[in-house]
């Protein structure tokens, strides 16, 4: 999931989220759930998302546009695209975090819930 953050600025103006989910028989009590690794792709949000726009503008180009980006959404592509360029440049994400949310859940694929937390949402930031 990609979103712009209206609240810009303050930094970060973008922000990826990586989601894993974990069943609720994996963790006890009061633990705190660790789902399953980022792949290398999501160890680098940065990376990814500058693969995809690349990936995405390559399509629109061919005309294809598998990434179904739509005229009206074109405009906020192209700003995302002109930030992840800067950033890249600076060599640093200034612009652009991203995160990892870890969703524990139950067998009926409700949020979880522990003695620990109330909702199984662990919410941690992995930009490099």
């Amino acid at each position: 999931m990609r979103k712009k953050y209206n609240g810009y600025p303050p930094p970060p103006k973008w922000i990826t989220i990586e989601s894993k989910t974990m069943m609720k028989e994996s963790f006890g009590p009061h633990a705190t759930p660790r789902a399953g690794k980022t792949s290398d792709y999501q160890k680098d949000p940065i990376g990814n998302l500058s693969k995809h726009i690349a990936l995405a503008t390559g399509s629109m180009k061919l005309k294809k546009n598998e990434y179904e980006i739509k005229k009206e959404t074109k405009k906020i592509f192209n700003e995302l695209k002109k930030d992840l360029d800067d950033d890249l440049m600076m060599g640093k994400s200034e612009l652009i975090r991203g995160f990892k949310l870890t969703i524990g859940i139950d067998t009926k694929f409700n949020v979880s819930k522990n003695e620990k937390y109330k909702n199984m949402y662990i919410f941690e930031d992995i930009t490099k």
